[in-house]
């Protein structure tokens, strides 16, 4: 028997022992990496989601919170105009009522204090026209002028 063919045979047998070896011992340490680094990976990815969920969480109420209390003053805004405004308008109404009922009244008493004014005239013309017609009558008719 060769001895250095043995020698060879065990070598060979020894490097593939040795490469199976480092190949099993890879591979648990890739798999054990590989299964810290799984739960790593899972732990922060839970644990970002849950710090991150609840920020979001907390967010959303203070926009929601924000959205509504927005609502609420723009609402409380345009009543509050709302009711100035009509407050306004009556007011205003109130006042040109007012003056409408007062312009109709000194209009009323003008319109007849000229219409008595008028009436006055006319009356007093009349009278004169009416006494100029008895003068001639009395005196001696349309000749006498």
């Amino acid at each position: 028997m060769d001895t250095a063919a043995v020698d060879r045979a065990w070598g060979i047998v020894f490097v593939v022992w040795v490469l199976e070896t480092h190949v099993i011992i890879l591979e648990w340490v890739l798999g054990a990496h590989i299964v810290i680094l799984e739960q790593v990976l899972i732990a922060r990815v839970l644990f970002v989601a849950q710090v991150l969920g609840a920020p979001v969480v907390v967010l959303e109420r203070v926009l929601g919170a924000c959205v509504i209390l927005v609502v609420w003053v723009l609402v409380a805004c345009i009543i509050f105009v709302a009711w100035v405004l009509v407050a306004h308008i009556v007011f205003v109404v109130q006042v040109l009522g007012v003056c409408v009922v007062v312009l109709k009244r000194v209009l009323g008493a003008h319109i007849v204090f000229v219409v008595q004014v008028l009436v006055a005239h006319v009356l007093s013309a009349c009278s004169h026209c009416c006494a100029v017609a008895l003068w001639l009558r009395h005196y001696g008719g349309a000749g006498a002028l």
